[in-house]
Parts: C-alpha cells; structure tokens; sequence
C-alpha cells in the first residue's frame, strides 16, 4: 500500500509544505464539540498572530459549523477540511499535519493516537482521564489545563514554541508504542 508523503497530502488539501502549524484531530464521534473547540482554539492563535491551521479530517455537521464561525471571525483560511473525494486515509492526514489535538474524551481514538504516536506528531490532549486514554499521559502529551479553548490554544503554542518539551513526548510516545507495535 501506497502512503504519500507529507509534501504530496499537503499539495492535495492546498497547503503549501511551508504552512506551519497544521494541527488535526481524530475523526468526530457522536455530538462531541472537541472538534469545535480545536477550530475555537486555532482562531485564537491566528488572532494572535501565530499562523495555525486546523485538519479536519471529513466533512460533516461540525466542520460547516467551524467552517462558519472561522469566516465570521475574518480567517475562513485557518480551517481545512479533508475533502471525501481525496479518499485520504487517517495515516495520511496525520502525515500532513505538524501536531495532533485530542480536545476531549468522547474524541480519544487509540488508533488514531497510536498513529500519531508512530508518526512522531506531537500530541496535545485536553478533558480525558488517564483510566480511559491509557496511551496519552504527562510523558506522551502536553495536556491542556481545561478543555475550553483558550487553555487548549495555549497548550497547541506551547507544543508547537517548545522543541525540546515537543521532542521529549515524542521520544516517552514512541518508546510506549513500540511495544505496542510489536506485538500485533
């Protein structure tokens, strides 16, 4: 099986290899507003003068709510939503995003995270338990303070500023998921 790189996937959504930081997150569950949150999140970095980009991995119901709310703020560039046709699959988006945000737990997918995990993203985590998301610790992710989304866009700068601390979980996050693989 074929996985583009990440120049090819970026070129395909229309992001330039340069654009930086392209933050995504786990495909949307339920009626959970995590995705919401994370769009919420971007917009205030963008305001901020950082220039985020938030993934989203499919359309439906929350991406047009996000799509919405981010032109109504005066950045409708801020917000990529992976469109059906390009058939890209989750290793895919990964590959063309710098960071991955889990804003909730109801959004804590553990094949996403391993994914993630494998491919060396950093992982911002915010509102989930240690008991039901066993993968993502204080080791493996920068977690939020609260998942509102101002204390979540401070935590997507921190990993994003902070090299050596975004290293570092990526280093705690392989050497978890290793064995994890290993034993498929």
């Amino acid at each position: 099986m074929h996985t583009k790189d990440q120049s090819e996937v970026r070129r395909l959504l229309g992001l330039f290899p340069d654009d930086a930081p392209v933050f995504t997150v786990p495909p949307l569950t339920g009626r959970d507003d995590g995705h919401f949150r994370a769009g919420w999140a971007t917009l205030l970095l963008r305001k901020g003068g950082v220039p985020a980009r938030l993934l989203l991995p499919a359309p439906n119901r929350e991406s047009r709510r996000i799509l919405r709310f981010a032109a109504s703020a005066l950045e409708p560039s801020a917000i990529i939503v992976a469109p059906a046709a390009a058939a890209l699959s989750q290793m895919e988006l990964l590959t063309a995003a710098d960071i991955l945000i889990v804003p909730s737990q109801a959004l804590y997918d553990p094949e996403t995270v391993a994914r993630a995990m494998t491919a060396r993203l950093p992982i911002v985590a915010a509102g989930l338990t240690p008991a039901e998301s066993p993968l993502l610790d204080e080791t493996t992710c920068l977690r939020s303070l609260t998942p509102q989304s101002l204390n979540l866009a401070r935590a997507m700068l921190r990993i994003w500023q902070d090299k050596t601390l975004a290293a570092s979980h990526v280093s705690a996050a392989g050497e978890r998921i290793v064995p994890l693989v290993s034993h498929s």
